[in-house]
């Protein structure tokens, strides 16, 4: 065991020859959880909060539309369902009769309309050009005669 009355220096290394095994477990598996996203205690993913803010990044993403999506792209989608989600429980709150400071809807609704602007400028980027109707013509009478 330790000694209480020892400097900070001779318990960590009391612990570190007590627990070495442990403590090289530890550190190797701390990179491991530090790149995966942390969810707050008590939060798996099935309430029904979160099963309506993964169908709003869904939704948000289709806006995208196919392929594979950028660290920023992923992050719009997430902040949109956010802001979407509290624009949600703050309707909700001001409907069931409870005060709602209307700055902070309004605020929030600004907010996501900027970000559902950007998330339309990313997809119209993301999108293939139109063909003409000149080129449409071609391609089908190639397709017809092939």
């Amino acid at each position: 065991m330790t000694n209480l009355g020892a400097d900070s220096s001779q318990v960590v290394a009391t612990l570190s020859a007590d627990h070495g095994a442990n403590v090289a477990t530890l550190s190797a598996d701390r990179s491991d959880v530090s790149k995966r996203v942390r969810h707050p205690l008590k939060v798996d993913g099935r309430s029904a909060g979160a099963v309506a803010h993964r169908k709003r990044v869904a939704a948000f993403r289709a806006e995208l539309g196919p392929g594979e999506l950028s660290k920023s792209d992923e992050a719009l989608l997430q902040t949109a369902a956010v802001l979407d989600g509290k624009i949600d429980q703050l309707r909700r709150r001001m409907a069931a009769g409870h005060d709602v400071s209307t700055d902070e809807l309004v605020r929030t609704a600004g907010t996501l309309r900027r970000v559902l602007e950007d998330i339309a400028v990313r997809a119209g980027q993301r999108k293939p050009a139109a063909r003409s109707l000149a080129e449409e013509i071609i391609a089908r009478r190639i397709d017809n005669d092939g």
